[in-house]
């Protein structure tokens, strides 16, 4: 599966100026689309081996433009939108702004010669405050990109107001990730299935967890965040795959997994339906079953919920691992 990536809409007069934050996205390690990235005129100037190097998207020269920006902002897993005065003069921006807020992937933030009292009217944004703006001022990111760009981590050598701007684009690339876990287009990393696999590690595989124990919340907030069928398919695999590497009594996998044909295909039932089988035949296989979907990467996130399905949530989790097993625990983690 090719990294999502996050498309960046600005204004043409802006290019050469926004260089400092696309390479400050590059070396957070962020896959960066951008329309013209190259050395000619009016473009960003990038050499072809920093393209090379982190991988920046780009227009294809063979395709119309408006085609190729309304596939690219769909299949985009972020949308960063540059805001400034030459932006409220250039209509297409603000149509990947729409496009952006319509597609629920939108993170926007104010380039250095943009007042706030200015949005959203000049913008023709219906609602400016559905935005989290970050304010960017290019000039001083630039001083921390140079010390970032020579030995990671520079930036905290940077001036004071140097590093603030760093800092303020390390939240437009917390934000950007997570709009990109929302949408399941990144693979786990080997630190967070470990963690995962940790928290598995701690519950117990019995008493088994009854129907009436999995709250309609906790399977409303898995309908929520794993509504498409494929993605539900892979997330299923996925919890499988650490409920398997905790086994240390030595199960079967048809005795610990819910496994595809045990419950009719996401395709065939409602996001609610097929999450209240698989929560409840997990239930039945063992109580690690369902914490290794609870706590698998991927899972719904407590601090995304309402407050009561957070709650719900939360207490599901503890409830699990109530009945402590030293002895399985440090199995699996072997």
């Amino acid at each position: 599966m090719a990294p999502p990536y996050v498309f960046v809409g600005h204004a043409s007069d802006d290019r050469r100026r926004l260089r400092p934050l696309i390479e400050a996205l590059a070396l957070q390690g962020l896959s960066v689309w951008i329309d013209r990235p190259g050395p000619a005129g009016r473009h960003f100037e990038f050499e072809p081996l920093f393209i090379a190097r982190y991988g920046i998207r780009s227009l294809r020269l063979s395709e119309g433009w408006s085609d190729q920006i309304s596939e690219t902002i769909r299949a985009a897993g972020a949308v960063l939108v540059c805001l400034s005065r030459a932006v409220a003069e250039e209509r297409r921006v603000s149509q990947e702004l729409l496009l952006g807020l319509h597609h629920k992937k939108l993170v926007a933030c104010v380039i250095d010669d943009l007042y706030f009292d200015s949005l959203p009217g000049a913008l023709g944004l219906p609602d400016g405050s559905r935005l989290e703006l970050e304010r960017v001022d290019l000039r001083a990111l630039e001083r921390a990109v140079a010390l970032e760009r020579h030995q990671p981590g520079g930036s905290a050598a940077a001036d004071g107001s140097a590093r603030q701007q760093w800092q303020a684009v390390e939240r437009l690339a917390r934000q950007i990730e997570r709009l990109f876990d929302a949408a399941g287009g990144r693979p786990p990393t080997a630190a967070q299935m470990a963690a995962a696999r940790e928290a598995i590690a701690g519950v117990p595989v019995a008493p088994m967890v009854s129907v009436s124990g999995i709250p309609d919340e906790v399977v409303a907030a898995f309908a929520a965040r794993l509504t498409d069928p494929g993605r539900a398919a892979r997330f299923l695999t996925l919890a499988a795959e650490l409920r398997l590497s905790c086994n240390p009594e030595g199960y079967t996998e048809r005795q610990i997994t819910v496994r595809a044909g045990e419950v009719l295909s996401p395709r065939a039932l409602t996001p609610e339906l097929f999450w209240r089988a698989v929560l409840n035949l997990s239930g039945m296989k063992s109580r690690r079953t369902v914490a290794a979907l609870l706590m698998a990467p991927g899972a719904p996130q407590r601090d995304t919920l309402p407050t009561a399905a957070a709650r719900m949530f939360a207490d599901l989790v503890d409830s699990l691992s109530d009945v402590r097993n030293t002895a399985s625990r440090e199995a699996c983690l072997r």
